[in-house]
């Protein structure tokens, strides 16, 4: 699969109102100070878990979003395996107020190697 330059498949439609590319995101974390949340299920953060981000399944999130400790429109980033569930997560979590939430644009898949 052909890549653009910012890891993400050629071709692929960035909205940057609701994601934020894999670099960014890992950038932030490592920096200290920025909230990754990851969706995915259990077996698969243990497969490929990425250090420093808070687990929250997807199936959980309606309960457990005031929970998260961010502001309305502070950036935060969510992330998932493809970029699927994390965007479905993102569009709830703007409905709820969290308007600085952003989807790992393309998930763990595109995710910088370490």
């Amino acid at each position: 699969m052909a890549e653009d330059l910012n890891g993400l498949p050629a071709g692929y439609q960035f909205r940057p109102e609701y994601e934020m590319m894999p670099r960014e995101a890992a950038e932030r974390l490592a920096g200290g100070g920025f909230v990754l949340v990851d969706v995915r299920e259990a077996e698969e953060v243990r497969a490929r878990a990425i250090e420093g981000a808070a687990h929250v399944p997807l199936g959980q999130l309606v309960e457990l979003w005031d929970d998260l400790e961010v502001e309305g429109d502070e950036v935060f980033g969510v992330v998932c395996a493809h970029g699927v569930r994390s965007m479905r997560a993102v569009l709830f979590l703007h409905q709820m107020g969290l308007t600085g939430a952003r989807s790992v644009a393309g998930g763990v898949a595109c995710w910088p190697a370490e």
